[in-house]
């Protein structure tokens, strides 16, 4: 098991603290992937995800040109 802080709070596994801490309608796969991308534990467990219909809105932010 992976030990994992949020807010200085320990949590034994990246499960527990996603019990605890992740946002409502949040996949597990999605926090575990930003985890491995390099996210902030916070910032991976606290950004509710990008609904399907409102993707391409978003496009023009990730972009750096």
């Amino acid at each position: 098991m992976k030990e994992i802080t949020i807010d200085g709070v320990k949590y034994p596994s990246i499960s527990a603290a996603y019990r605890a801490y992740a946002v409502k309608g949040l996949p597990m796969v999605t926090v575990r992937k930003r985890l491995a991308a390099g996210w902030e534990a916070e910032d991976a467990f606290g950004f509710a995800p990008v609904l399907p219909q409102l993707r391409r809105n978003f496009k023009w932010v990730w972009r750096e040109d």
